[in-house]
């Protein structure tokens, strides 16, 4: 699997509906030179709908390059409202039935230089591009080198005007307009255990957001999330006539299936999984659900509820509420080693587990005495999921981990990817991924990987999505903001700067600096969720871009979910 350095994090998903040819907007020069170069930024944005529709025809007598212009500026425009029949006229009428504008799209920075060569019939740009878009909606980032090359021929019609003969299928977009047009969602899939809803990244147009948003879900998962998640869906069930119909604030979803016979429980999770992904919307304020005709109208579960998320830290070997300085647990068992790590189960609280010397992992009940279940050799910083499952890695079992069962039984688990060491594990607040640090002497590294469970939350297997590289001596700490946020702080070799990185999923990944000299880090699913300890024991927690000053003298942050 090729390595991002750092630039796009991991595959996501954008909704294929056309993404436009607009790389290419060349209102900055009035006619297309035969060759050499055009540094060009991001083109003519559209500003609204009424300028859309008045997109012009070609002109009469247009020369290729003419006809090149103007057929970039109606894809701009019909990106912004789901539409190309303007963007067709450019198109010889063959190539206009053959030409696909959703099949994929291309989005390049709005700082690319685009390259053209010309012929008296043939065009070829070249850009860099940042990224691809599938038709179902899923983006994949592109490596920092990538370009594309698009080949454009022209021919005349019998009407001996120039037009477009030959094109890539597909559309090319500057980041700037295509965020202008399209909206980054997620579809909502069932955990193993139909407990929880999993999101799956998607964009979709703007302009018929909800209508996409269902037909996406109906298709079901992406290919990252095949085997991983469920589904309420009837097979083969189909959106009546591509739409969502809105009734005020309502959002009508009218389904045909082979076969509408529910049972209520089923019933349920599918209204959970439609009423959760349309809801995105705000013009959406309630969904109602048929198929074939009947409505669905059973309650929708209320999911599974976690404690509330309180920052904690370690003090003179008691766990600490930070909200109200409060103490959380009163002594942690094994004082006579130094502490290496801990972590808290999610599910009311339920476990506590932490590391001792590196050595011995102690875990157990919260408000009872916690025994030492597992010795090893190099254990690092445990993480307990919402499944009530500990991950703990050991650097002396290579690419493996140890796992505990919320009964405390040990077991291992291989992590897939490169055969170095783990050094940490972080699981997403839904249970679905997690972030993976590994080093050896010639880079340190994230992987993001998929957990594959048993409808009874036991871990079956880990699957490698994509892998993050730094230098090897860059000091990483994992997190999540979100289920579909992760978040790296960083400090590089002897420099006490750090950066927050945050990399969305089916996005671009955002940086900003930190706090300087820092020594811990712990994320939360949470407003504000995000704590950091410097090397003089100050610990602050983020408040919109500013690090405010939250405790003094402990050790050990971290959060109850």
């Amino acid at each position: 699997m090729p390595k991002n350095q750092g630039r796009i994090f991991q595959r996501s998903t954008l909704l294929g509906c056309c993404l436009s040819l607009s790389l290419l907007s060349l209102t900055a020069c009035s006619t297309l030179p035969h060759s050499g170069k055009v540094n060009q930024s991001q083109g003519v944005e559209v500003a609204n709908s009424k300028s859309i529709q008045n997109a012009p025809a070609p002109s009469r007598d247009a020369e290729p390059q003419e006809i090149l212009r103007g057929f970039l500026a109606a894809c701009r425009a019909g990106a912004l409202t789901n539409s190309f029949d303007g963007a067709r006229q450019y198109l010889l009428p063959r190539a206009a039935a053959a030409w696909k504008p959703e099949a994929e799209i291309h989005i390049y920075p709005a700082d690319a230089n685009i390259r053209l060569q010309a012929t008296e019939a043939t065009i070829k740009l070249q850009v860099p591009v940042r990224g691809l878009l599938s038709k179902n909606g899923v983006f994949q980032g592109a490596g920092s080198s990538e370009e594309l090359t698009a080949n454009f021929t022209f021919a005349k019609d019998s009407d001996d005007q120039w037009r477009i003969a030959q094109l890539p299928s597909g559309l090319i977009l500057a980041e700037s307009t295509f965020r202008s047009a399209y909206n980054k969602q997620s579809l909502f899939f069932l955990s193993p255990d139909a407990k929880n809803l999993v999101p799956d990244v998607r964009w979709v147009p703007r302009a018929k957001a909800t209508s996409y948003l269902a037909e996406l879900l109906l298709a079901g998962p992406s290919d990252e999330l095949k085997g991983a998640v469920g589904t309420a869906v009837p097979a083969g069930a189909t959106l009546v006539s591509h739409q969502v119909p809105m009734d005020g604030n309502e959002a009508q979803v009218r389904i045909q299936a082979p076969d509408s016979s529910l049972d209520p429980v089923t019933a349920s999770l599918l209204q959970w999984q439609l009423d959760r992904t349309l809801k995105q919307e705000s013009s959406v304020l309630n969904v109602a659900v048929s198929i074939n005709g009947q409505v669905l109208t059973s309650p929708l579960p209320k999911g599974e509820q976690l404690a509330p998320s309180i920052p904690l830290a370690v003090r003179n070997n008691q766990v600490i509420n930070l909200s109200d300085n409060s103490i959380f647990v009163n002594q942690l068992e094994g004082a006579a080693q130094p502490l290496t790590g801990i972590a808290i189960d999610p599910r009311k609280n339920q476990n506590l587990a932490y590391t001792r010397g590196n050595t011995a992992l102690y875990w157990g009940q919260l408000g009872a005495q916690q025994r030492n279940i597992l010795t090893g050799k190099a254990l690092t910083v445990p993480d307990i999921d919402r499944q009530g499952w500990t991950w703990i890695p050991d650097l002396t079992l290579g690419p493996a981990a140890y796992l505990v069962n919320p009964e405390g039984q040990v077991s291992t688990i291989p992590m897939p990817g490169s055969g170095s060491p783990v050094e940490r594990i972080v699981v997403s607040p839904d249970g679905m991924r997690m972030l993976v640090v590994r080093r050896n002497q010639s880079q340190a590294e994230v992987a993001l990987l998929l957990i594959r469970r048993e409808t009874t939350g036991r871990p079956i297997e880990t699957r490698l999505l994509s892998t993050t590289a730094f230098a090897p001596d860059t000091k990483i700490w994992p997190g999540w903001k979100s289920p579909i946020e992760p978040v790296l702080l960083t400090r590089t070799g002897r420099s006490a700067e750090s950066t927050l990185i945050t990399l969305p999923l089916g996005d671009v990944q955002e940086e900003e600096l930190a706090v300087s000299n820092p020594i811990d880090f712990a994320a939360s699913d949470s407003t504000q969720g995000l704590m950091l300890l410097d090397q003089s024991g100050s610990l602050y927690r983020q408040d919109g871009r500013r690090w405010v000053l939250l405790s003094n003298g402990v050790l050990w942050p971290f959060y109850t979910n």
